[in-house]
């Protein structure tokens, strides 16, 4: 029940859950805001709380988009959280193993979550690692691994390079190179 000086209202909506309409003498105009529990609809008290309604039910599509897009960002975040502690738990000891058995010696390395780049090497000899080779098949988390550490012996991708690094893999780089590539990001 609202009384004359109410200044929220709450609606239930299917596929969308709670949806507030709260009055705000500091609006100048209506905002939608999509939380992760709830709609917020703030608007200037003049606005009124039919005009309100009225315009969530205008962009009820608009809404249910961004609450998806909501919903699916947290769920990704869970899982980065997950492949993030599985990869600390594997990478690093792969790293350290194949570097000893190559004897390669690298500074430090770094579990990043990239988007472009299952690895990299930079000058400092460090070595970046992408959490998402925890998600490989164990074979290319390898070839990924050593291609990084054998940046540390060659700095381009020349002919010496290719050579060995296939050494390395025990098998052609290259064919592990357009294996890798279907593995997207």
């Amino acid at each position: 029940m609202l009384t004359m000086f109410a200044k929220e209202k709450i609606l239930v909506i299917e596929d969308i859950g709670k949806v507030i309409l709260r009055k705000n003498k500091n609006n100048r105009s209506l905002r939608i805001s999509v939380k992760p529990e709830y709609v917020l609809v703030s608007f200037h008290p003049f606005y009124g709380f039919k005009n309100a309604e009225k315009t969530v039910l205008n962009n009820l599509d608009w809404i249910k988009t961004n609450v998806s897009k909501l919903a699916e960002h947290q769920t990704n975040n869970i899982d980065k959280k997950e492949l993030k502690k599985k990869a600390k738990n594997i990478l690093p000891d792969r790293l350290e193993l194949l570097a000893n058995k190559h004897n390669f010696s690298y500074n430090r390395v770094f579990l990043r979550d990239t988007s472009t780049r299952w690895g990299s090497c930079s000058t400092k000899r460090n070595i970046n690692l992408s959490i998402k080779l925890a998600l490989l098949p164990e074979h290319l988390m390898d070839y990924v691994i050593l291609h990084e550490l054998n940046h540390l012996k060659y700095h381009g991708h020349q002919k010496d390079f290719w050579d060995s690094l296939s050494v390395l893999c025990g098998t052609n780089a290259k064919a592990l190179q357009k294996e890798l590539k279907a593995y997207a990001f």
